[in-house]
């Protein structure tokens, strides 16, 4: 999708994008109708949830290729976003293997 569809679909999303770039709202149109400048493209990636690529809103930066790995970082990033947590829970070991008898 790209940024300026999200943006009008998406009631008040141009607000709370300038709040959190410490912009105006005008500005973020103005991007939305223009160019998104570089340093913004990421930030507004996230706060968009990955609904707007980087791709979508500047393609001369951000390949296809390049965009699917960040898509699984943004999604890493997200999912500990929703989940409250930095790191998943470490795995237990393999039933197999032999967990070490500590020594003192």
């Amino acid at each position: 999708m790209n940024f300026k569809s999200y943006l009008s679909n998406h009631r008040g999303e141009a607000a709370r994008i300038a709040r959190e770039e410490g912009v105006a709202p005008i500005s973020v149109w103005e991007w939305a109708d223009k160019q998104v400048p570089a340093k913004r493209v990421l930030s507004i990636w996230l706060l968009t949830d990955g609904e707007v690529t980087p791709h979508e809103m500047r393609p001369d930066l951000y390949p296809p290729g390049v965009v699917e790995f960040c898509r699984r970082a943004l999604l890493s990033r997200i999912y500990h976003r929703k989940n409250k947590s930095a790191d998943p829970p470490p795995a237990p070991p393999e039933p197999d293997e032999e967990t070490p008898e500590p020594t003192s």
